[in-house]
């Protein structure tokens, strides 16, 4: 299609020329401008904190006025038999009850552990034997105090046991789900040939 100049007459001031659009012909409606699009950011990640360890209450004094008892209690933990090749707690050489330092402490839920020798060394489980079923242990970090209640006393046979018995007996001491208390000790006192077990819940 051709396109004819707009006549320019003398008298006018020039201007510039136009283009003339046939009557036929619809003038194309101007392109909207378009904003542009904002460009999407990533959604950052967001990362959980990292919980804050709960601080382990480890017992520092054992109570059970039933038998008149009243110790230390010193953290211990794992050393080889030289004989057997066992790994076994150690256990305090003076009148002090041993805490197994990867059991449960105090408050908590789970098995908290104790030994303690019945006739060497301080013999600070010596009348362990005598506790009865409702007896009351009292334990304590630092000035906390912690009431657990006998629920059971057991008198296990080792000595003279293949291996199998004596990791049997030993599973008295594995962690647990539940809250609990379990001193282990030996007796009877003059030839030391079963496990002393005593079970005590929070009370």
């Amino acid at each position: 299609m051709t396109y004819y100049p707009t006549p320019v007459r003398p008298t006018d001031t020039a201007q510039p020329t136009a283009t003339n659009v046939p009557a036929t012909m619809t003038p194309p409606p101007p392109t909207p401008t378009v904003p542009p699009t904002a460009t999407t950011r990533p959604t950052a990640t967001s990362i959980p904190p990292t919980p804050t360890p709960i601080p382990v209450k480890a017992p520092t004094r054992i109570v059970i006025s039933s038998i008149k008892l009243d110790a230390p209690v010193k953290a211990v933990g794992l050393v080889r038999e030289p004989k057997t090749g066992f790994w076994t707690y150690d256990i305090p050489d003076y009148k002090a009850a041993g805490w197994h330092n990867d059991s449960a402490g105090l408050g908590q839920k789970g098995n908290t552990v104790l030994n303690g020798h019945n006739n060497i060394l301080g013999l600070v489980f010596l009348d362990l034997v005598d506790v009865k079923k409702g007896d009351t242990v009292v334990l304590y970090a630092g000035t906390e105090v912690f009431k657990y209640v006998i629920e059971d006393v057991l008198f296990l046979l080792e000595a003279g046991q293949p291996d199998s018995v004596r990791i049997q007996n030993a599973s008295y001491i594995l962690p647990t789900e539940d809250a609990r208390l379990t001193i282990v000790s030996c007796w009877p006192r003059n030839n030391n040939t079963h496990r002393l077990i005593v079970i005590a819940r929070p009370g």
